[in-house]
């Protein structure tokens, strides 16, 4: 499912509504900008060293734009299927893999991947094992022919390269 970046109070009725809907199903949410600095940044710097998180302020939509911290509070949190929320729109953060746990004790995994400003060709690759009931996630360097397991930004291999469980809790 993708919900739009910063989505109004409709957009989030929607996606909890289609959630509810296909509790059964393993949900994997998309979404322009979730992870990244936790607070709006000041000064350019704070983009690389501020903390970083679920993002506590939005750029769009205006007053009717819901921060990536209400979207966790009003929507992905409350669905036990959702088990994934893959995000970009942070370049000089590159990559973050985090756990959060939802409202039934589900581990729901929070991914960015944003190497456009610091790793031309880098791409982000999720291979998915059924019978393992694993997903591989791995960053492939296009232009360099290879995997890409650092970055001056990001230089700890498991926030490029690292698999995760897709059984429930």
């Amino acid at each position: 499912m993708h919900i739009a970046c910063n989505a109004p109070d409709n957009v989030i009725d929607w996606a909890n509504q289609v959630l509810d809907e296909h509790q059964e199903r393993f949900a994997i949410v998309t979404t322009h900008m979730f992870l990244g600095p936790r607070d709006r940044p000041i000064q350019d710097v704070d983009y690389f060293d501020a903390p970083k998180g679920i993002m506590r302020w939005h750029k769009t939509y205006g007053d009717k734009g819901n921060s990536a911290e209400q979207l966790w509070n009003k929507c992905f949190k409350k669905h036990e299927n959702i088990r994934m929320i893959i995000s970009g729109d942070q370049s000089r953060s590159n990559a973050i893999h985090s756990k959060y746990i939802g409202e039934k004790g589900n581990v729901v995994h929070a991914l960015l991947s944003d190497y456009s400003a610091t790793e031309g060709g880098a791409i982000r690759l999720y291979r998915f094992i059924p019978e393992k009931d694993q997903i591989q996630v791995f960053t492939f360097n296009t232009t360099q022919d290879k995997l890409l397991l650092d970055t001056k930004i990001v230089p700890d291999k498991n926030e490029h390269y690292f698999t995760i469980s897709t059984k429930l809790k």
